[in-house]
C-alpha cells in the first residue's frame, strides 16, 4: 500500500511539474508585444502606442499588476477576453486595465528598467500632491500610453 501511495505521489508530482512548466511556457509565449499585436481588436491601440512616448514600455509594463500573482491575474483576464471574443456575437471592446502604480514607479525613478523616464515635476502642478490625494494619472494624461476609444463611437451608435 505504501509503495502504491509513493508511486501515485510521484506521478502527481510529475504531472504538477509538467503543469507548471506548461503554464510558464504559455505565459512566455503570450507575453510578447507581438502576441498582443496579433489580436485585431487591439491593433489601433498598438499602432497608437508605437507612436507614443511609451513605445519602449512593453504592454505588461502598464497592464499587469506588480504584486505576487499579478501575472496570473493578467493571463486570466486575457483568457476571459478570448472566450468572450469567440462566444459573443458582438463582444464589447475590452477595457484595458492598467495600474497607476506602474506610472508612479517609473516617474518617481524607482523602476530600474526605465532609468531615463522623466521624473514627476512639482511645477506647474505638484504631482506628489495629486498622488497623495489619490487623483488618477489619467485625469490629465488620458492618451499618454496610447489613444483610447478607437471605433467605440460607431459601435455604441448601433
Amino acid at each position: 500500500m505504501i509503495k502504491f501511495l509513493l508511486k501515485a505521489l510521484g506521478y502527481l508530482g510529475i504531472i504538477f511539474l509538467f503543469g507548471i512548466a506548461a503554464f510558464f511556457a504559455t505565459y512566455g509565449a503570450t507575453s510578447s508585444t507581438d502576441f498582443c499585436k496579433s489580436c485585431h481588436e487591439v491593433k489601433p491601440f498598438v499602432e497608437s502606442w508605437e507612436q507614443s512616448p511609451h513605445q519602449e514600455v512593453h504592454c505588461f509594463g502598464c497592464h499587469e499588476y506588480q504584486r505576487p500573482g499579478g501575472f496570473i491575474e493578467s493571463k486570466a483576464r486575457g483568457l476571459s477576453y478570448l472566450v468572450a471574443y469567440y462566444t459573443q456575437k458582438d463582444p464589447i471592446p475590452v477595457k484595458g486595465i492598467f495600474y497607476e502604480s506602474k506610472c508612479i514607479s517609473c516617474h518617481l525613478g524607482s523602476n530600474k528598467d526605465f532609468p531615463e523616464a522623466p521624473l514627476l515635476p512639482k511645477e506647474p502642478v505638484d504631482h506628489g500632491d495629486l498622488i497623495t490625494r489619490q487623483r488618477p494619472c489619467t485625469e490629465c494624461h488620458q492618451n499618454t500610453g496610447h489613444e483610447h476609444y478607437f471605433g467605440l463611437e460607431e459601435r455604441l451608435a448601433k
